[in-house]
């Protein structure tokens, strides 16, 4: 049996991102402290988030769920 992947739902992400006033990938990267590239290929579906990429999530945007922005497949 395979291991469940996470996926990042892009939709909801960019949302954020205008909610939150950040109007670049580099400045959204910053914020979770990642560099733009691995931001890019995460939004774009080329690769899977990991857990770097998750707890900056977390720190950046503690008040929001992360079921409404990643899912398992």
């Amino acid at each position: 049996m395979s291991r469940p992947v996470l996926k990042l739902r892009p939709e909801p992400f960019t949302q954020l991102m205008h909610r939150r006033g950040i109007t670049s990938k580099t400045g959204m990267a910053q914020h979770l402290g990642v560099n733009r590239a691995t931001l890019s290929r995460i939004l774009n579906g080329h690769a899977d988030p990991g857990h770097r990429f998750v707890a900056g999530f977390q720190r950046a945007f503690p008040g929001e769920l992360l079921n409404v922005y990643f899912t398992t497949s």
